[in-house]
């Protein structure tokens, strides 16, 4: 690993339990239409239940083997992600992912566990079983068009289930669900995911999802930038922490902060910033005009578990 591309790794620090990691992206920079909206990322995954906060629907892609990353390394399992999901090592669920109108979700389960190589017997073992642990009952054998969203949500995962993979990459299905259904799939997909390595990408979580409560780790990212990471709890009780990006002069910003007692992770134009006690928002405003710098975003970091 290059040594710059250490430099956005920062805060809560855990010692993780399996090798290899589970997810590992080493200074990626991902395109969508020819524009980046991820350059020179780096990050670790190396938990059995990790979540990745403030995560573009792109990074996901290019994490679940569903594109390629323009520069850079990304591995799951310590293969390439392509050859990883080709390989039926890993699986990804895409959020509202493309889904035949007239098939059920036994079908669609059956037909992603054949794509993964496994044969008709196996498949159909394998897509009943998705059914069970997707807690999708009656619906299992119903034509995915006249389903809900959660259920054609939990169809997504189920078919990522039924592959076999070992490690199970999701764009989280429970976005936008009312808070009953959310909790109803998160919890099915728990139960599912027991035995299985996942990550989860998503803008954001509820700190009381059965997702965020059991994943070992957050992983909270900006862009390019590794911002904060540590148990969930952890990461979200930094209520006076916030993820600044900044244009001008940086440095005599930093030093004003530091002055102030505040403290400040990061480098470049994207910082972390913990404000000191008796410090708030408006403080934080007023440096940045006395070092002639503009605060273009502020985002608390709690913020990421809504």
């Amino acid at each position: 690993m290059e040594p710059s591309s250490r430099r956005r790794e920062s805060s809560v620090r855990l010692e993780p339990t399996v090798k290899p990691p589970r997810l590992e992206v080493v200074n990626a920079r991902i395109d969508v239409e020819e524009n980046p909206v991820v350059d020179g990322l780096t990050l670790t995954a190396a938990f059995e239940r990790t979540l990745v906060l403030g995560a573009s629907s792109a990074l996901f892609r290019v994490a679940g083997g569903l594109s390629q990353a323009t520069h850079g390394e990304v591995k799951l399992m310590g293969m390439t992600a392509v050859a990883a999901v080709r390989s039926g090592v890993a699986a990804a669920a895409p959020l509202d992912g493309a889904l035949p109108a007239k098939w059920t979700p036994r079908m669609y389960a059956t037909w992603s566990s054949r794509l993964a190589g496994k044969g008709a017997g196996e498949a159909r073992g394998l897509a009943n079983a998705a059914m069970d642990a997707m807690k999708l009952g009656p619906a299992a054998d119903v034509a995915l068009g006249k389903l809900s969203s959660a259920a054609r949500r939990a169809t997504g995962v189920a078919g990522a289930l039924a592959t076999g993979a070992q490690l199970v990459l999701l764009e989280d299905p429970t976005a936008h669900l009312p808070e009953e259904q959310s909790r109803n799939l998160a919890t099915a997909i728990v139960a599912a995911l027991s035995r299985r390595a996942w990550v989860l990408f998503a803008p954001c979580l509820q700190l009381t999802s059965p997702l965020s409560m059991h994943a070992d780790e957050a992983i909270l990212v900006s862009g390019a930038d590794v911002l904060a990471r540590g148990a969930p709890v952890a990461v979200a009780s930094r209520d006076r922490t916030y993820a600044v990006r900044l244009a001008g002069n940086v440095e005599d910003f930093r030093r004003l902060l530091g002055d102030s007692g505040s403290k400040t992770e990061g480098r470049g134009s994207r910082l972390v910033v913990s404000l000191a006690d008796g410090t708030n928002l408006r403080d934080l405003l007023t440096m940045a005009a006395t070092s002639s710098s503009t605060i273009v975003e502020v985002r608390p970091l709690a913020r990421s578990f809504s």
